[in-house]
This record gives C-alpha cells, structure tokens and sequence, in this order.
C-alpha cells in the first residue's frame, strides 16, 4: 500500500487523479480498477471517486452508440489530414 498523503478531497489528491486517469485509460480493466481502490483504501472519498468515474464511462460508452452520419465523418478525416503534427516517425 502507497503512504501518500491525501487530503481527503479527490480533486485536491494528485496521487488519486493519476490513479484515476490510469484506470479510465481505454476500457475499464477489473483488476486494475482493484488495484487502485486498494491502493486508496485509506481515503473513501478517492475510492468513492474512482467509483464514479468508471460507472459513468461504462454507462457513457453503452448509450453512445449513434455513430456520425458519412458526411460527417469525411469531413472530420479530411480535416483530420491536413493536420500537420510535426512529428517525425523517429520520435514515436
């Protein structure tokens, strides 16, 4: 278990919100979403918190499922490609 100090205030806790965005990164894992409730055990409003945070995208991903019409969706790819990121393949 983690000895960081947490102020009882998830917002306020970088510990939490790095935990946070770690399990809602791509689909919820169970025994990640575990792991970091353990971790936070000491703290029910940070756990509380990660709680929240995954019912909501589980219950946004399942009632978000129109999908743009094609006219949409070409130009969003269109635009998408002339976007220049300066980014060189190397640097990936």
């Amino acid at each position: 278990m983690n000895n960081h100090s947490c102020p009882g205030i998830p917002e306020q806790c970088e510990h939490s919100q790095a935990l946070i965005s770690q399990v809602l990164e791509g689909i919820p894992d169970a025994s990640i979403v575990e792991a970091a409730r353990q971790e936070l055990s000491r703290c029910a409003p940070c756990v509380q918190q990660i709680d929240f945070q995954v019912r909501f995208k589980i219950a946004m991903a399942q009632r978000c499922t129109e999908q743009a019409p094609p006219s949409l969706q070409l130009r969003i790819t269109e635009a998408l490609g002339r976007v220049d990121l300066n980014v060189d393949v190397t640097d990936l």
